[in-house]
């Protein structure tokens, strides 16, 4: 099996490398960008649905459960609006690592404190303490 961390390194290499083409290469209007994360966003519809079929197969969504397909929707809700909003920024940030640093360590902290206060995470002192330095990292980095 392979390991956790490769997926992570491959996906933040891949998400990485869009935000420095939507950034520094792309030349929308004003207006265009929220057109143009729709079609990201269809783009990426594509690519899993692709991805379910050729590597996973069709048949495993018979046996998601339906309370989780009703979920989905949300989910993808939420997602699809989280996108916009972070590509927006990336187009009025002077330097794209600001908004991913202050996304990371944001949304690390949002989850950390929903897992713990809401369904009852248990965290242990390291955790805390690495929370605690990303959280400081994030404020010297915004100042």
């Amino acid at each position: 099996m392979i390991n956790w961390k490769f997926f992570g390194l491959i996906a933040a290499v891949l998400i990485a490398t869009s935000e420095l083409i939507y950034k520094y290469k792309l030349t929308l209007k004003k207006g265009e960008s929220v057109a143009f994360t729709c079609i990201i966003l269809v783009c990426m519809g594509i690519c899993g649905l692709i991805y379910l079929v050729c590597v996973k197969g069709i048949d495993i969504v018979q046996t998601i459960s339906n309370r989780n397909l009703m979920i989905a929707p949300i989910c993808g809700i939420l997602i699809s609006l989280g996108f916009i909003l972070f590509y927006e920024g990336t187009l009025v940030v002077d330097n794209p690592t600001l908004l991913a640093a202050f996304f990371a360590g944001s949304k690390i902290m949002i989850v950390f404190l929903g897992s713990y206060l809401i369904f009852g995470a248990t965290l242990t002192t390291s955790q805390i303490l690495s929370i605690c330095l990303i959280t400081s990292g994030i404020l010297l980095l915004c100042k």
